[in-house]
């Protein structure tokens, strides 16, 4: 993967895949935080917008990779 990566560098799969994988680590972030606030209705909220956020841009990403 890592080699593929610098392969593709700059070009457009490579970037979503890249933004794909910051979208993640934010979410899991926000999971954290979720539980951490004692399930806050605002982080909670703006966790599950984030996971609607990734299924679109997953499925962007794999549609355009076919």
């Amino acid at each position: 993967a890592l080699h593929a990566f610098r392969l593709q560098r700059g070009k457009p799969p490579c970037k979503r895949a890249v933004g794909l994988w910051l979208l993640v680590m934010l979410q899991i972030a926000l999971g954290v935080a979720t539980l951490l606030t004692h399930v806050h209705i605002h982080v909670a909220l703006a966790h599950q917008g984030l996971a609607m956020a990734i299924l679109i841009m997953a499925t962007v990403h794999a549609r355009r990779l076919a």
